[in-house]
């Protein structure tokens, strides 16, 4: 499948890495989640709503200004985790068995998902960032069935992007259609790592007509470009369980801030 070639001593291990994507992750449920939905509770709220919101609890701007700089973080998560997808995909001895598994993550990480980012169990308005990676991984196994080159495979394979990026938007999955973006640029320049990270910092830069938040995205770039390739010593359980476990802890800590 043609693998990144990034195996050196420098720079910064698996463990390392997967903990850089982690660490932005829980500035998103902090931001978002605990400072968002529970301290101010403007998720959902309307305009007159916010500004009453804003004009009566105490520290408000401070905590809106604290929160917007966590959401743009956040973002910095989205191009580490599209590279361990892309370099997951091309390790992996059995595709089915590794989709089963974000599979169960997925439905696994949404109801704390919902608790952590809109205080409700059931909320219909947003799917977590997990789907958005089924989504990947299913736009990468369409991409592997066109073993040919030349320009009519290339844009098939822009158009069942395109078409992966309009699901995710009208799923409304969490990040989901800059992680498409961002996968697929890194998929396509996986042979040249120095290619790929320029252009992964162009696309994480692309995908602020989405959301502004991913103008600080291409820092995420940076990490992908300090990545040694040293594979995780982490189990796969831990690895796939620190998401839902970190959202369940961020609504607990919302619900004793409240």
């Amino acid at each position: 499948m043609g693998e990144i070639i990034r195996k050196r001593k420098s720079g910064i291990s698996g463990d390392t890495f997967r903990l850089w994507g982690l660490v932005f992750v829980i500035a998103g449920i902090v931001g978002r989640g605990v400072i968002q939905a529970h301290i101010l509770g403007v998720n959902g709220a309307g305009s007159q709503e916010l500004l009453d919101i804003l004009s009566t609890k105490p520290n408000a701007m401070a905590y809106t200004a604290l929160s917007i700089a966590l959401q743009a973080a956040e973002t910095c998560a989205v191009p580490i985790f599209a590279m361990l997808l892309v370099e997951g995909v091309q390790k992996t001895s059995d595709f089915k068995e590794y989709f089963k598994r974000v599979v169960v993550l997925a439905l696994l990480s949404e109801i704390p998902y919902n608790m952590a980012y809109s205080a409700r169990y059931i909320d219909l308005g947003n799917r977590n960032p997990v789907f958005g990676v089924l989504l990947c991984m299913f736009m990468l196994y369409l991409w592997g069935t066109f073993k040919e080159e030349g320009k009519k495979y290339a844009l098939l394979k822009v158009l069942i992007a395109a078409v992966t990026v309009l699901w995710c938007q009208m799923l409304k999955i969490d990040h989901g259609a800059p992680m498409v973006i961002i996968v697929a640029i890194f998929w396509a320049f996986r042979k040249n790592p120095v290619y790929l990270n320029f252009a992964g910092a162009a696309a994480a830069m692309t995908c602020s007509l989405i959301s502004p938040f991913f103008l600080a995205a291409p820092m995420g770039v940076l990490a992908v470009h300090a990545y040694n390739g040293e594979k995780s010593t982490h189990s796969h359980k831990q690895n796939y369980l620190a998401y839902p476990v970190c959202l369940i802890i961020g609504w607990a800590f919302g619900i004793l801030l409240q």
